[in-house]
Order: C-alpha cells, then structure tokens, then sequence
C-alpha cells in the first residue's frame, strides 16, 4: 500500500523517464489527476488518460521527450510531505519561490495551482511538489 501517492507519482515518472519509456501506467486518484493536468499543461508530460477497469482505475500517461536522450523533466521534489506538511501564505510565496527556477505545484482553496497562478489570484496553500 502506498502511504504517499504523490511521491509515488514524481518516482514512476522519473523512472520511466530513466529509461525513455514513452508511456507510464499508475493507479488513479482525482488529486493526481490534477497534478498530471498541471504538468500537461506546463509541458512536462503529452497526455494523460485516465482507464477504467473493473477493480480499479488507472492513469496512463504519456511523457514528453526534449531530444533523444533527454526527458521534459529534469528533476522533481516532493516538498510537503505526509510526515511534514508545507503551507505558504501568497506574500511568503513571493518571497520564497521568487529566487528558485523550476515549476511549483500547489493545493489552494481555488484547487491545485502553480506558483505562477497561485500568485496572480493572490492565494497561498499547501506546497505539493517542485519539478524542473
């Protein structure tokens, strides 16, 4: 049983990127469903598509390649943890991420936002992830 399934999800996608699989396959959840949505939207993925199946769902999701032997994602974090869970307000936001490249992926009341979007409708959250 899987007790972090974002966690889980930034290491399937980092070892199907290791070795230049085209598609992933994984349990679906709505919350990674949304993260997926976000990371399709940035780039770093093709396509997501969710299967049903009789017991379980899952997600197949299709990875984007920059060249031949290299993957759209070149490195990701889980930054709020089940042991230790990070909440920023928007004006903390600003000032931590602000230095730091990359994408951050964060659960707002508005829904699961990057730090981009977070920042433009002034709102703050749980920081899930941070992917370059």
């Amino acid at each position: 049983m899987v007790t972090d399934p974002l966690g889980d999800l930034l290491i399937r996608l980092k070892n199907a990127q290791a070795v230049r699989k085209e598609v992933v396959r994984m349990p679906s959840s709505r919350l990674k469903l949304e993260v997926l949505g976000v990371l399709r939207e940035e780039g770093f993925i093709r396509e997501v598509e969710p299967i049903e199946g009789k017991v379980q769902s899952f997600l197949e999701v299709s990875l984007r390649f920059l060249s031949r032997f290299r993957g759209a994602i070149q490195g990701a974090t889980r930054v709020s943890k089940p042991g230790r869970r990070v909440y920023m307000g928007s004006e903390e936001l600003k000032k931590w991420i602000g230095k730091r490249s990359g994408v951050w992926v964060l659960s707002t009341s508005r829904g699961i936002l990057t730090h981009n979007r977070a920042l433009e409708q002034k709102v703050g959250g749980e920081v899930l992830l941070h992917i370059w």
